[in-house]
């Protein structure tokens, strides 16, 4: 079940973040095809573009971790362990 569940959080995340990103650039670029296409959907794009990558932030942070101990605040940051008492 974990797995199918990252599987799915996963592919989520990616159609939010690379279809989100997308539909902002299409927004900019103006859209459509040649010339007169898409005139007054820019922002509209734009918009939804928002939304998506609004939606993968509360997306992307609901996956599962691998492993949460590597990103404790006592580990975090250090290379090597810290000092024995006696040292």
């Amino acid at each position: 079940m974990t797995v199918a569940r990252s599987a799915a959080l996963f592919l989520l995340a990616a159609l939010l973040e690379i279809g989100g990103a997308w539909l902002v650039r299409q927004g900019v670029r103006g859209g459509g095809r040649g010339h007169g296409q898409g005139h007054g959907r820019g922002w509209i794009r734009i918009g939804a573009g928002v939304v998506a990558l609004g939606a993968y932030g509360f997306v992307a942070p609901s996956s599962p971790r691998a492993n949460p101990a590597a990103s404790s605040p006592r580990t975090a940051g250090s290379s090597s362990p810290a000092p024995s008492p006696g040292a």
